[in-house]
């Protein structure tokens, strides 16, 4: 079990909720506040790949939080004014009921608005 003070920052669980321009029947993309949750970053890495002839950064971290099932990939998290697609949920070995972390990476702004 974690000790006090491990969950050391909050970030903010948000999931898809898209509508419809009445005038225009125009779709539009949004996301919400599912839940504002104590959380500590337990790793974070970098690399740059090249896709065609354009040399990209990706950045990704896990988020440790504890234990939810509600929390699924579709969804985004919202830390300190960037945006992490959740790339999928774990539990720590032996704390099924107590831990969950979600390996996560950057995502860019056009991703945010096509997933």
């Amino acid at each position: 079990m974690p000790r006090v003070g491990q969950f050391d920052r909050y970030i903010n669980v948000l999931y898809r909720a898209d509508s419809i321009d009445p005038l225009t029947g125009e779709h539009i993309p949004a996301w919400n506040l599912l839940k504002r949750l104590p959380a500590q970053k337990v790793a974070k890495s970098a690399a740059e790949r090249v896709i065609g002839v354009e040399l990209v950064a990706a950045a990704s971290i896990i988020f440790r939080i504890r234990y939810r099932e509600d929390i699924t990939p579709r969804m985004r998290i919202k830390y300190k004014d960037r945006i992490y697609r959740i790339n999928g949920t774990f539990e720590g070995p032996g704390m099924r009921t107590t831990l969950t972390y979600l390996p996560c990476t950057v995502e860019e702004p056009q991703d945010a608005r096509s997933n």
